[in-house]
């Protein structure tokens, strides 16, 4: 660049559309009103929504995929950022209530929304809230195997219940298999946590918990389409009302809602016997100042956690107490790269390092009793990169020893599959050509595609793709839906008549603007840009996990082409989507999560 030169004559396009993608949610704020010209091109100009689609997808979405409005909806992404960030917002959950995992007793909540299984337990048939988080901004809220993880706006880690896994199990992949890491003592430990631990500096989550569009009434002269182009005469640039943020020191600048590290007049939510928050560990104390967490994930029984330093944590079987572990890749230098997503799945996790490609790891070596007495909290990961997958991905996501992803050359659904365990206790590295010999493209989902587009006289590709163990789904840019689960993945293509030849076609969820979908063990839950929640599938010991209320008025009032009972105290298995009970007052859902046979969301007042 020449001299007297500078970023700002780059044009109001590359500063608006290409610049936000490389900063965090509140960095952008911060350069944006660096000064009026700046204000005025970001906050009031023909590109607005534009930087609101960034904001969005960063804050919420973690780039799940590439979050993007309907041509239908009857809103902007302005619009849309400032219903998502109301704190009217409300966290429910509902299914199974063992360990306390719902985050509140039975005992505590109306007896309309319980049921109880062939043991006389009682589980909860419909949403309902936890009170803890009322009156808070959470960022997401995630499902694992045995618990909830929730992140607020203040950037704090919660997890309800008992525990995040199963308490007094053995080890697991990808945690330590020949050993646990060295922690404190249950004394020490105990007195530690008298201690309050100073916050973690966390913004936003990834994982599949999905967000949505909500359509409500607004000027229509303000709607946009799939590219974010705006359909009315673009405004040209003018100046807004005078801003008391440019003429304020930085230090006294006000963030608007969502983007503050805390919203004015709130209380921090707080620990009690049902919720209990995760720690990170300790980094140089430079680095420790400016550390955000940006992205969460789990899967079964581990979380995963990113930093805005590109800094990967864990807490798995192997975590003594609730302090996570930092994770180094020999051979990687992250602090460097751009990792996209992250990814936990049943016993595996994976990331996408734009510039490397897919980065499965599978295991970890413990931390010893040098480490822990020295203070270092950094686990080696054993891990390995998929083969031509560098820049080169549409989605992916991980499961039970095998990991699928959406080719961004071809636009094929590929499948690399391993046994995590067996892989976990060699001693020597995993070879390319080992790793290359387990990839192989799933062509019963792609020639269904193909055949689809065909017959249909579209162009629709792939561009999500979600699974949990052994069941996924894939979606496509036309709104179709397909599902598959281990006849699938197992599937060689010698029988056309095999169960796994071809995706599972529910005529229910076609064009139904279903944005994303979450799993559990038995059930699937679809949120669509209406802001309704779809649920279908098995629900299994009457765990109310599909939440749609009292199994024998649900089964008394619907066809047995619908829903099969499966017995007395033992649920119902729904075969089409029915929308989840709402709470009992007008708004949408904006985010939603499964696993187990438990389910969970967040629901905005309108």
């Amino acid at each position: 660049m020449s001299s007297g030169t500078s970023i700002f004559d780059l044009g109001d396009d590359l500063l608006i559309t290409q610049i936000p993608q490389y900063l965090l949610p509140e960095d952008i704020f911060n350069f944006s009103i660096i000064n009026k010209s700046t204000y005025n091109a970001f906050h009031n100009s023909s590109l607005t929504t534009a930087l609101y689609k960034i904001l969005y997808n960063k804050k919420f979405t973690n780039h799940e995929m590439d979050f993007t409005l309907d041509s239908n909806e009857d809103l902007n992404w302005t619009q849309l950022f400032k219903f998502r960030v109301g704190l009217g917002q409300k966290v429910y959950t509902w299914g199974a209530s063992s360990m306390a995992r719902l985050g509140y007793l039975t005992r505590s909540i109306s007896t309309s929304h319980l049921t109880s299984n062939a043991y006389g337990i009682r589980n909860v048939h419909t949403p309902t809230n936890i009170p803890d988080f009322n009156g808070h901004l959470v960022i997401d809220v995630i499902a694992n195997g045995y618990s909830f993880l929730i992140l607020t706006n203040d950037g704090d880690i919660f997890y309800t219940g008992l525990s995040w896994k199963r308490p007094h199990a053995g080890s697991s992949t990808p945690g330590p298999v020949d050993g646990e890491d060295t922690g404190p003592s249950p004394s020490s430990l105990a007195l530690t946590t008298l201690n309050e631990t100073p916050p973690l500096q966390s913004r936003r989550s990834i994982r599949g918990s999905g967000i949505v569009a909500i359509p409500f009434t607004v000027n229509r002269g303000n709607r946009y389409d799939r590219d974010v182009q705006q359909t009315a005469t673009p405004l040209s640039r003018r100046m807004l009302p005078p801003n008391p943020n440019l003429t304020l020191p930085p230090e006294e600048m006000t963030f608007p809602p969502g983007l503050a590290e805390s919203v004015p007049g709130s209380k921090s939510v707080k620990e009690s016997n049902l919720l209990t928050k995760l720690h990170l560990p300790d980094l140089p104390q430079s680095e420790q100042r400016k550390r955000k967490i940006i992205s969460l994930s789990s899967g079964r029984e581990h979380i995963v956690a990113l930093d805005n330093l590109n800094n990967i944590y864990t807490w798995d079987t192997g975590t003594k107490g609730h302090e996570g572990t930092r994770l180094s890749f020999p051979g990687l230098d992250l602090a460097n790269l751009s990792i996209v997503k992250i990814s936990g799945g049943w016993n595996l996790s994976g990331c996408y390092v734009y510039e490397v490609g897919l980065v499965i790891w599978y295991s970890r070596i413990p931390i010893s009793r040098e480490q822990f007495d020295s203070g270092a909290r950094s686990s080696e990961a054993k891990y390995f990169v998929i083969p031509r997958t560098k820049a080169n991905i549409v989605d992916f996501t991980v499961g039970y020893d095998y990991i699928l992803y959406i080719d961004k050359s071809s636009g094929k659904l590929y499948k690399c599959g391993f046994s995590a365990i067996d892989y976990s206790s060699r001693s020597d590295t995993i070879s390319q050509d080992e790793i290359t010999v387990s990839v192989r493209p799933m062509d019963n989902f792609n020639n269904w595609l193909q055949e689809h587009n065909v017959s249909e006289g579209k162009f629709a590709k792939f561009n999500h793709v979600k699974c949990c163990f052994t069941n996924f789904v894939v979606l496509t840019d036309e709104d179709n839906l397909v599902i598959g689960n281990q006849a699938h993945l197992q599937y060689t293509g010698n029988d056309p008549d095999d169960d796994g030849a071809r995706p599972k076609y529910i005529p229910e969820l076609q064009n139904q603007h279903i944005k994303t979908v979450d799993i559990g063990d038995h059930h699937f839950l679809a949120l669509t840009s209406e802001g309704t929640v779809l649920s279908w599938g098995l629900e299994i010991d009457n765990c109310g996990c599909l939440g749609l209320g009292s199994k024998d008025e649900f089964v008394d009032s619907h066809q047995p082409s619908e829903v099969k009972d499966e017995g007395r105290g033992k649920g119902m298995r729904v075969l089409k989507p029915f929308q989840v009970t709402n709470p009992p007052f007008p708004g949408k859902w904006v985010s939603i999560t499964a696993s187990g046979w438990h389910s969970g969301g967040i629901y905005v007042p309108t």
